[in-house]
């Protein structure tokens, strides 16, 4: 098969397979081991869903591991860990009653809150620096919606029983920048295509 394009000849072909079997084990493992631990709890979803599926897809769509990938799976990421961990906050009652062991039982609730907000950031700042590595400067309005992060920071409040209402709008700004963002970046890589 001519181009490279062939799965077989691919150079990747050990590390996909590598990351198709970490995401079966981040998969039947969730549940039963990795929600009784905070650490893993927090970045299991951005490793599925950001570096094994995104930056996978990449790959075996004839991309290369390089740095704007990186950056771009690492930003993704960390807003990925952010959109279910915000959503842990109410759960705390029930978490802790089922035996998990989120970021927010087990560190409590203002650290976690911290935690939300430095990933919003660096996040921030990862999109940021992949705008300036390929000059595409553009896309530094798609590195501005995770500072949107802020106002989710102080929606989830000292307490997420306390409001509820501030609790869901924080919920729903987390699902929205999680949706916005890596769309806008699309359009953004994209565009120079279109004309």
């Amino acid at each position: 098969m001519h181009g490279g394009g062939h799965l077989a000849q691919h150079a990747y072909l050990p590390w996909l397979l590598l990351a198709g079997l970490v995401g079966l084990l981040i998969v039947t493992a969730y549940t039963p081991i990795i929600t009784r631990h905070p650490l893993l709890c927090l970045i299991a979803p951005g490793l599925g869903f950001a570096a094994l599926i995104m930056g996978g897809s990449y790959v075996v769509m004839g991309g290369h591991i390089n740095l704007s990938l990186l950056l771009l799976v690492l930003a993704s990421a960390m807003l990925l860990n952010n959109l279910l961990l915000v959503n842990q906050f109410p759960d705390i009652t029930a978490d802790a009653h089922s035996g998990r062991r989120t970021l927010p039982i087990v560190f409590d609730q203002h650290v976690s809150r911290q935690v939300v907000l430095a990933q919003f950031i660096t996040s921030s700042l990862l999109l940021g620096l992949l705008a300036w590595h390929m000059a595409n400067w553009a896309l530094l309005l798609a590195a501005a919606l995770p500072l949107l992060g802020i106002h989710i920071f102080r929606g989830i409040g000292a307490s997420a029983q306390a409001d509820p209402s501030a609790m869901l709008n924080a919920q729903r700004l987390t699902v929205l920048v999680n949706l916005v963002t890596p769309a806008l970046i699309s359009l953004l890589l994209s565009a120079p295509f279109w004309f």
